[in-house]
């Protein structure tokens, strides 16, 4: 980055496709990326891309559940590069934004159009996220979610 007379230039270092080495659905959105607590992922979230189909959190449903995506990435600490690690469910539908707890172990998504929150483990060594572990519907459009620690 180089500051300049009232400007700001940047330099592009890395560019990469949101879902690894799959094509860009159309009509996918980004959403949220945050880094990890430990500073070694990179975790993102897009929406508007239904890829997932993914059990009802319901026992008695057996019907299955749309689910657009959430991924991790490795940095490189020597690079800054990231390298892609993991496609996973976010859910449920439009991931607007999602949340890591402090140690890292669980994430929180809110999804708007499925009007809940899916809490998914996360495995703090490979920075993959893991199985869901709860599942709350919220009346209205979810569009944050954070933890209170």
């Amino acid at each position: 980055m180089t500051y300049g007379n009232k400007s700001l230039t940047m330099t592009e270092i890395f560019s990469h496709g949101i879902y690894g080495n799959r094509t860009t659905p159309v009509g996918a959105a980004a959403a949220e990326c945050l880094l990890s607590p430990d500073s070694k992922y990179v975790l993102t979230s897009s929406r508007n891309a239904t890829l997932f189909d993914i059990p009802s959190f319901n026992p008695s449903n057996s019907t299955l559940l749309p689910s657009d995506t959430l991924q991790s990435w490795t940095i490189n600490q020597t690079t800054g590069n990231v390298t892609f690690n993991q496609l996973a469910p976010a859910g449920g539908s439009f991931p607007r934004q999602f949340s890591v707890n402090k140690n890292g172990t669980l994430a929180a998504v809110g999804l708007q159009y499925s009007a809940s929150v899916a809490i998914v483990e996360r495995d703090v060594k490979t920075g993959t996220f893991g199985k869901f572990v709860a599942e709350i519907g919220i009346p209205g459009q979810i569009t944050s979610v954070i933890w209170d620690e």
